[in-house]
């Protein structure tokens, strides 16, 4: 099972920092760069950025890429 449903809440109140896991950052239109950026192996995970800037963005999304080929 996914630790993810007990770390959301810790993460969205700010307890939980998971920045530290991110290699790379994309805003939300620029998506399917950072899936690229993956699959070209220049990222491991991408951090997608909507909404605004600053501290009320929400970043918490993390594509997946396919295992080593």
């Amino acid at each position: 099972m996914s630790p993810l449903p007990k770390l959301l809440p810790d993460v969205l109140s700010g307890v939980l920092d998971p920045g530290p896991v991110f290699d790379h950052a994309v805003p939300l239109a620029e998506v399917p760069d950072g899936h690229r950026a993956m699959d070209h192996r220049s990222a491991l995970k991408v951090r997608v950025t909507y909404l605004s800037a600053g501290p009320t963005a929400r970043v918490w999304f993390l594509p997946c890429r396919a295992g080593p080929s």
